[in-house]
């Protein structure tokens, strides 16, 4: 059971993000990752409940998925980390959904921590994948997710950084004296991204615990 109860919450938490995205779809018929913020869509009381029971079920689902691990596998320095990134990753993904550009520099400011304790769980589980390598180097599998993570950190890194060297701000298109909203916007689209990657460091974690 305490290997197989890992693998059913990490399943639950993206089966609740799946939903999650599919109520934007279905609430905005425009919805795109690439030019709309997390806390667009959310325009009925209906759609703002759902939309942030579905947000809370994820994040119960990530913490004690990471709280399993931590108590019953690998009770390390490492995962302990993890697990309180998790906590915060949760708590500012909930924030993003809840602040929107009128508050923009707070915002920002939320997003980069978002993005940066995402990125910091990626190298702290590449170390944690060292560790488990070192208790049993047999299993290569350990290196190759460690590899993984430190690679996936770094391009976290460098992906974020011209965030920080320019404008961020969300500009428009005029044609014909109509503003339109770009197809692209960047932070729109790298706030789904990281959301993204946190999803991947859990997956990550399953393999090592599995393995």
């Amino acid at each position: 059971m305490i290997k197989f109860l890992p693998t059913l919450l990490f399943f639950l938490s993206l089966g609740f993000v799946i939903l999650y995205v599919a109520l934007k779809f279905k609430a905005n018929k425009e919805f795109s990752f690439a030019n709309s913020f997390p806390f667009e869509s959310n325009k009925t009381s209906l759609a703002i409940r759902t939309s942030f029971i579905l947000i809370f079920a994820f994040s119960l689902c990530s913490i004690f998925f990471y709280l399993n691990i931590y108590f019953n596998i690998f009770k390390n320095n490492y995962i302990l980390i993890a697990t309180i990134a998790t906590f915060a990753i949760c708590i500012l993904f909930l924030f993003l959904n809840i602040v929107n550009l009128v508050n923009l520099k707070v915002h920002f400011l939320l997003f980069s921590a978002f993005a940066a304790i995402v990125t910091t769980s990626s190298v702290v589980l590449g170390f944690h994948a060292i560790n488990a390598y070192k208790i049993d180097s047999t299993i290569w599998m350990y290196i190759v997710v460690a590899v993984i993570h430190f690679i996936k950190a770094l391009f976290e890194l460098i992906l974020v950084s011209p965030l920080f060297k320019f404008s961020f701000l969300m500009d428009v298109n005029v044609d014909d004296g109509t503003l339109k909203r770009p197809k692209f916007i960047r932070l729109a689209f790298y706030e789904w991204l990281y959301l993204f990657f946190f999803i991947i460091n859990n997956f990550l974690l399953l393999i090592v615990q599995m393995v």
